[in-house]
């Protein structure tokens, strides 16, 4: 009898092998995110050959050397369906500012068929660390853009050979809203939130940076929808698109804040801290302002035209008998917009629990450098306003006082996607670099297009005029360095001199020329840099150690 009973076990049991360790595909590489001192989250997808199997055992295998001859951790990990088959394995005892690399196995022990390819990362040193450090930062990834013009994402190879200690890859990871999907619909449910994350991670060069480093991202707008804010996005819409958004770029949980939390801060040594801002989930809904006559109708989010009177009364000194060519970014104003609907009080860019939290933890922050990293431009530039900080002027310019009040634009540094253009801006309290796109339409191309054919050749004298703008309007001298037409990211270098001061130096590098379809990282080069403190600023800085 026992032997009758135990024979439709053993039939059993191989198929349970068979389905264990059936063949699995690693389709879209590797990451390591949330890197710690001891800790970090690794993540594959691991898709199974069958189309019945709801879940993969797998074994991640972690060692000091490329080889993995010397394998220092091995932990379980599972993809499962109902998370697209992604795993997020957060492992932990690791030593601080230690380089590492990880591979993914198929099977509870390894032996299925099928493995990743292999990361490679480094732990962040503790705070009593003053080593170099070295990150890079972008954003703006828009498959639907690249797909239709032969374009890809190729600046990111460029970052790989800057071989960074991590990639803040922050904003608009991807455009959900671009088209992509078939019969050209944009994501609204949760499995075409995910289409698009798996559409956009199938590019060769992302794919090679997230597996070079260590990873922190964020969330701009694209990532749900154009210029969605928390008071009237579709409920339903936002929690699918922030599920398959920490499915495909994991966050650390935090404790007692909402479902879906990416404020945060991340220390890496003695010398930077970075505070990552959620300028979308708790802002109030966007207003816009309406002056009569509008010569195009209702102002949209897409509006350049200005609603603040300051542009005129800057820009008309300044450019003279051609402030008829800039008018058109700059006019109408609306004062009583300004004042009685983008000023209100209770209108809210992080929500005031955010609030509290960054201005405790900045004011809590012993490193030397500050790093703020934000959804929109906190700087003046005027046009495009709807979408900023700058449309919720009450919020804005209290924190603004905050920040002057309590640093200096030497020791807090704002990093900046979204706008497609990088520009580097100083105001009292705070230097703020915009940077971007890896690839999408850029800020250039955009005004490009506003100028008749017939005045194409005058688009370079109009940024130069936009600069001197933005220039006057945040204080004389405060633009540190400008290009507007260019796929780029930004590289961050912190270290110390011979006698232990702290330098902040800040390269932004490009390709001007990404419209020819070239997609080649050998033709990224500087386009511009600053240095923090200023007084490196005007003569031949050190060497980089």
């Amino acid at each position: 009898m026992r032997t009758r009973r135990l024979l439709p076990l053993l039939l059993v049991l191989p198929m349970l092998a068979a389905i264990r360790c059936s063949s699995v595909e690693f389709d879209l590489g590797v990451g390591a995110f949330e890197i710690g001192p001891r800790t970090a989250i690794l993540w594959a997808r691991a898709v199974p050959s069958s189309e019945t199997q709801d879940k993969v055992h797998l074994q991640l295998r972690i060692a000091r050397d490329p080889d993995f001859a010397d394998v220092v951790l091995t932990a379980p990990a599972t993809a499962r369906r109902d998370h697209d088959f992604t795993t997020r394995a957060k492992v932990g005892g690791l030593e601080p500012h230690t380089e590492y690399y990880y591979r993914f196995h198929a099977g509870e022990q390894g032996q299925g068929s099928g493995q990743s390819a292999i990361g490679r990362f480094r732990t962040a040193p503790t705070e009593e660390m003053s080593d170099p450090v070295r990150f890079v930062v972008s954003g703006d990834s828009n498959i639907g853009h690249t797909r239709a013009r032969g374009l890809d994402f190729y600046v990111l190879s460029a970052a790989v050979a800057e071989d960074p200690d991590f990639f803040v890859y922050f904003g608009d990871t991807i455009y959900a809203d671009s088209g992509v999907l078939p019969g050209g619909a944009n994501a609204f449910t949760l499995d075409e939130y995910r289409e698009v994350h798996r559409l956009t991670r199938a590019d060769p060069h992302l794919q090679a940076l997230l597996a070079a480093t260590g990873t922190f991202s964020g969330w701009d707008d694209h990532e749900v929808r154009n210029d969605y804010d928390g008071e009237t996005v579709d409920p339903v819409q936002f929690d699918n698109g922030a599920r398959a958004f920490f499915e495909y770029l994991p966050l650390r949980k935090t404790v007692g804040n909402a479902p879906w939390t990416t404020d945060r801060t991340v220390r890496w040594g003695e010398h930077v801290e970075l505070f990552f801002l959620d300028g979308r989930q708790f802002r109030s809904a966007e207003f816009f302002c309406n002056p009569a006559p509008i010569p195009d109708g209702d102002e949209t989010a897409s509006t350049l035209f200005s609603p603040f009177p300051e542009d005129e009364v800057i820009a008309e000194p300044i450019l003279g008998p051609i402030f008829p060519l800039a008018a058109p970014l700059l006019t109408p104003s609306d004062p009583d917009c300004v004042d009685g609907l983008l000023a209100q009080p209770d209108r809210t860019y992080l929500g005031a629990d955010q609030m509290a939290r960054l201005r405790a933890d900045l004011l809590a922050s012993d490193a030397s450098f500050k790093i703020i990293v934000n959804n929109t431009p906190l700087s003046k530039l005027l046009f495009l306003p709807y979408d900023r900080w700058e449309s919720y002027r009450a919020e804005r310019d209290d924190f603004v006082a905050f920040l002057a009040a309590n640093f200096s634009a030497d020791e807090l540094l704002i990093l900046t996607t979204d706008f497609h253009t990088n520009l580097a801006i100083e105001s009292p309290g705070f230097t703020e670099l915009i940077v971007g796109p890896i690839a999408t339409s850029t800020f250039g191309a955009t005004v490009l297009a506003l100028l008749p054919p017939e005045l194409a050749f005058l688009a370079d004298s109009v940024f130069t005029l936009l600069d001197l703008l933005i220039d006057e309007v945040n204080g004389l001298g405060s633009v540190l360095g400008s290009d507007a037409d260019a796929y780029s990211y930004a590289v961050i270098d912190v270290f110390e001199e011979p006698d232990g001061t702290p330098r902040l130096l800040a390269t932004v590098r490009g390709d001007g020329d990404y419209a020819s379809g070239d997609n080649d990282p050998a033709k990224v080069s500087d386009l511009f840099s600053f240095e923090l403190p200023r007084r490196f600023r005007h003569g031949v800085p050190p060497p980089l150690p």
